[in-house]
């Protein structure tokens, strides 16, 4: 995969770009058009640009744009999903009626459980690391599903999981990226990245981070299967 962070796409960049080399000015439409002509993913941010390598570097191009996210917060759920239409061209499909079950099976029988998840029933009754194990492995097991983002919520007074279940179903479902983001305490977050991220699990501090960076690669896949 090929992707490209390039400057001009506005009248103020381009004469930006004419007032250092003019290197860089031309039409933006064309040098668009030949981009997706040629399957390059084009992106508008340093920082993306950052996190989609370091996605790629130690997990694989996801097989679309199938995403299951899991977090703390219903409102959460809410927001990141309509985001994930209107912003990232990612889908948020139903689940298996095997694999919904088994988020059911978590959880207190007040909440119906679906993609995305509300991790936080199963969580207070069966505990944090438990919820997000047994949540993950069922989405993970999906076919529906291409990759996983889950929210981990970790403070002081929820308790700290041990995060060795997050590297052991990033091997065991190796054809799936796990990219994991946080609703934590700072010190948490640090920790975890320390543990996770020399173990081939990558990190991201924001919580929209590591969906922008599948619609990216959800891109790249795309072009790669043009053909």
């Amino acid at each position: 995969p090929i992707i490209l962070l390039k400057g001009g796409s506005t009248d103020f960049g381009s004469r930006a770009a004419g007032a250092h080399t003019a290197a860089l000015a031309s039409d933006d439409r064309i040098i668009d058009g030949a981009l997706k002509q040629a399957g390059i993913t084009r992106i508008y941010k340093y920082s993306l640009l950052i996190h989609a390598a370091k996605a790629l570097s130690v997990m694989p191009l996801p097989r679309g744009n199938g995403v299951s996210f899991m977090a703390p917060s219903g409102a959460m759920l809410v927001a990141m999903t309509d985001m994930c239409q209107k912003f990232w061209n990612l889908e948020v499909p139903a689940l298996e009626e095997s694999n919904r079950r088994r988020l059911q099976e978590i959880s207190p029988p007040y909440i119906r459980m679906r993609n995305p998840v509300d991790i936080w029933p199963a969580a207070i009754v069966n505990g944090i690391e438990f919820g997000y194990r047994e949540a993950m492995e069922a989405v993970l097991k999906d076919p529906h599903i291409d990759a996983v983002v889950p929210i981990m919520m970790i403070t002081d007074e929820t308790g700290v999981p041990d995060l060795q279940f997050v590297v052991d179903l990033a091997r065991k479902y190796p054809e799936k990226p796990i990219y994991v983001t946080f609703s934590a305490e700072k010190k948490h977050m640090d920790a975890a990245k320390a543990f996770l991220e020399p173990r081939g699990v990558p990190t991201f501090p924001m919580i929209e981070e590591p969906l922008e960076v599948l619609s990216v690669l959800a891109q790249c896949r795309k072009y790669m299967d043009r053909p």
